[in-house]
């Protein structure tokens, strides 16, 4: 059998991962997964292309759009976007405190209210049920058979266990996690752990694990940040195999600074390690990723939506998040990926101080994946 390397075409990750699981030969080297010695046992099945036409290069010849999924002043600066199992569209409404969902050709379907300054969604993959921040401290799942919302965890006078951070970040930053939990960008991996960005004003660069109930931090890298104005938004996505992938500011001069892509191995931390291709900036503040092993990420200082394929380790394409009609300037703030690969990018008109309106664009993929 043949396995054709292609890093860009739909690959189906899944049936990979579960191939190598049977197999026993599932490795990672430095967070990626090595494929090459089970080449002879493992047929790749490419879900996006045909064998007749060229993988895509650009994004343009992955996408077609945007379209205007949801219009300007549908939303109030919403900050989270996430897309659940049958397509539909679930939106957090921040400044509304609503969480709303809608069905894939844009009717709404209903809206829960009471849901304090919702902002990132992400998918827990274990339950394939939505997870959002609330309130900035409070983890909240939503079941999409039922849209009933529980709390998985509240860190507001909840306690944090810093443990495995000793001797890798400062006891500085050790009291900022317990005193300062502010959340930022969520996902949730195959395995039932959750994983979060934290906001904390000047901490070092960890996230937050959530298992059971209980929360610990994790030091992704003993490297030192910026500054405390450049230590806070971070983007934050788990692939199938469980690498957590989130952001580095690091200064490279005293008035220059640099953000890399990390990959956060959590059951093997010697394995993690900075993407040395992908750039971005510190003002990289949602994302999602797709079986496949594209990332898309919502880079709010940029205007773009950033593609990073995890397995070349490099940037696919960025594309400028266009303005739609009566928006000053469109700032993406989240991104949520359908399963047909569509996908949908929530914006804010940042300009908008009084009223913060919002909008969702949608791209199309030009030949649908089937995840």
């Amino acid at each position: 059998m043949l396995v054709a390397e292609c890093c860009v075409c739909y690959i189906d990750m899944r049936s990979i991962r579960s191939c190598l699981q049977e197999l026993h030969c599932m490795k990672k080297f430095n967070g990626v997964v090595g494929l090459t010695h089970v080449a002879t046992f493992v047929t790749v099945t490419c879900i996006g292309c045909r064998e007749d036409s060229a993988p895509p290069t650009s994004a343009e010849s992955l996408f077609t759009g945007p379209t205007l999924f949801l219009p300007l002043g549908t939303l109030r600066s919403p900050r989270g976007i996430a897309v659940d199992d049958s397509g539909r569209v679930w939106v957090s409404d921040t400044y509304s405190d609503l969480v709303r969902c809608f069905a894939p050709n844009g009717s709404e379907r209903f809206r829960l209210p009471g849901i304090i300054l919702p902002t990132n969604m992400g998918i827990d993959r274990a339950t394939h049920t939505i997870l959002l921040v609330s309130d900035q401290t409070m983890i909240i799942r939503i079941d999409p058979n039922t849209n009933t919302p529980t709390v998985v965890i509240d860190l507001d006078g909840s306690p944090i266990d810093t443990s495995s951070m000793y001797n890798v970040i400062s006891s500085q930053t050790q009291r900022r996690i317990v005193n300062l939990p502010v959340m930022g960008d969520l996902d949730g991996a195959g395995n039932g752990e959750i994983f979060v960005s934290v906001l904390a004003n000047g901490a070092e660069n960890f996230v937050l694990r959530v298992r059971g109930g209980e929360a610990s931090a994790i030091a992704y890298s003993p490297l030192r940040p910026l500054v405390p104005s450049d230590a806070g938004t971070r983007f934050l996505s788990v692939d199938d195999f469980g690498t957590v992938y989130t952001s580095f500011v690091f200064s490279t001069s005293s008035t220059s600074t640099l953000t890399h892509v990390f990959a956060l191995t959590p059951g093997n931390l010697a394995a993690s390690h900075l993407l040395s291709g992908p750039r971005i900036s510190a003002g990289a503040q949602g994302s999602s990723i797709e079986p496949s092993g594209f990332m898309f990420i919502a880079d709010t200082f940029l205007r773009q939506m950033v593609i990073i394929s995890t397995i070349s380790e490099r940037t696919f394409d960025a594309l400028t998040i266009p303005a739609v009609s009566g928006m000053t300037e469109a700032v993406p703030t989240d991104i949520g990926v359908a399963p047909d690969g569509s996908v949908y990018v929530a914006t804010a008109d940042m300009p908008d101080s009084e009223h913060q309106r919002g909008a969702v664009l949608k791209y199309t993929r030009r030949m649908p994946a089937k995840f």
